[in-house]
């Protein structure tokens, strides 16, 4: 069992309805399909899981958590290895991992909101440390 914003990400990698760059260009969000994480030119499924310089630590541990689940690793002889994988019910926990550890198919405006609230929680904290400086409890 997955957490609903985790589970949604996954469902929606696996319509071909997820929000990344290739799918936002074609339904007009975005001017181009460019990936958010290295910046080439065309953001698909493919690229997100296979290529992507941005999760390569978090694909390695895919590629150990697929082995561990006894599914075959993609290849690069495979014409289609996102479908394989989002098509074959024992790599689900691999890949519910892979999307836990990552921003992949994450809405712009949850990343935006996510660093918002980082950037206050960051201003409070030093707020609350120079507080405490002030009445000498730091």
């Amino acid at each position: 069992m997955a957490p609903k914003h985790l589970a949604s990400r996954y469902f929606q990698l696996k319509s071909g309805h997820a929000a990344i760059g290739a799918y936002l260009h074609w339904i007009r969000v975005q001017e181009d399909a460019t990936c958010e994480g290295c910046s080439i030119s065309r953001e698909t499924t493919h690229h997100l899981l296979f290529e992507c310089r941005e999760w390569r630590h978090q694909r390695n541990r895919l590629y150990k958590d697929l082995e561990t689940d006894r599914v075959m690793r993609p290849t690069t002889a495979e014409e289609y290895p996102q479908g394989r994988l989002l098509g074959e019910p024992e790599a689900t926990r691999a890949l519910l991992q892979f999307l836990a550890s990552t921003s992949v198919a994450l809405p712009r405006a949850h990343l935006q909101q996510m660093a918002e609230r980082a950037r206050r929680d960051d201003e409070w904290g030093l707020e609350a440390l120079e507080e405490a400086v002030r009445t000498g409890e730091g």
